[in-house]
Parts: C-alpha cells; structure tokens; sequence
C-alpha cells in the first residue's frame, strides 16, 4: 500500500505510471485562477510518466469515447505545438472529476480530467504519438488556470517523491 492512500499504486507494467486521484475519496486540488504564483527555479524532468486507466467506479469506459478524444487530441497537439492539460480539459468529453498523478510520487499533473481523458493520453503514449514533458508553471498562468498546489521544481524531488501533493506543470509534445 502507498504510503499517500489517496494516490493509486504502480501499475503492474513496472513503469512510473500516472495514476488517478478520485474526488470522492480525496480533497482535491481545486484549478482555478491565482493571480500570485511563484515561479520555479529550476524546471523539473521525469521520464516520461504513463498515464492508466484506473477504472471507472461503477462502470466501463466508453471506447468511442475514448477514440474520439484521442483524435481531438492529435489534432490539438498539430493545431497548439506544445497544449496544456488545461487545454486538453477544455476538449469535449475531456473534463471530469479525475486528478493525473505520478503514482507513488505525490505529484499532480493536473486536475479535473476525466477517465476516458486519462486513457486517450495513455493510448497516444503508448502509440510514441506524444509525450508529456514539464513545462514552466507560466504556460498555465498565461492561459488563466494554475493548482493552488507547491511546484514540483526539482527532477531530483519528482524522482523521490513528496510527503504533501506538488504541482509539475506539463505539456503534451508530438515524437517525431
């Protein structure tokens, strides 16, 4: 078990995943806007983090959905470049109740995503289609929207993990 209970585990593949942080079990990070944020001095870096499907409670995801969103984020990442989590919930069908996390790692990629959300972005990693890669927390502060969480600054804290949630801002790159 996790020493953060309210963080998933590993993922049975053995890679750093990204997990799932359900409200109802949780408080949750809220995402909203702040006009004050401090800015990091260093850019954090990790290896690539997976997302998973951590399941729906109390159903399936929905394939369709999840195609869909995987297109609409292709075409998001050709139209933007580099697009924010944010901009990612601000597809149709993307928005949810469901934090992205580094399992085990206590860090937050981002806020309110939903499931099908969180598994499109696993099916286009898996694929090498994207990436996520950190970003300074400024890219967010532009588009109006920040977690009221510590930035996760330094590769070497991600890699540790944190005792208390911290924020590692992060864009969505195209491979290739």
């Amino acid at each position: 078990m996790s020493p953060h209970p309210h963080l998933a585990d590993s993922h049975a593949n053995g890679h750093t995943p990204v997990g799932t942080l359900d409200s109802k079990n949780s408080a949750r990070p809220k995402a909203s806007l702040r006009r004050r944020a401090t800015a990091p001095t260093h850019t954090a870096t990790v290896s690539e983090p997976r997302a998973f499907d951590g399941g729906r409670p109390g159903g399936k995801l929905d394939p369709s959905v999840v195609t869909s969103l995987r297109n609409a984020i292709v075409d998001l990442v050709r139209r933007e470049q580099t697009p924010t989590l944010a901009a990612v919930a601000r597809l149709p069908g993307a928005s949810g109740t469901t934090n992205l996390v580094i399992t085990g790692r206590n860090v937050v990629l981002w806020d309110g995503l939903s499931q099908e959300a969180i598994s499109a972005i696993d099916v286009l990693q898996h694929e090498g289609t994207v990436r996520l890669l950190p970003t300074h927390p400024l890219v967010y502060i532009i588009e109006g929207v920040v977690l009221h969480l510590p930035l996760a600054n330094q590769a070497a804290a991600v890699a540790r993990g944190y005792k208390r949630a911290h924020w590692l801002p992060v864009v969505l790159v195209a491979n290739g």
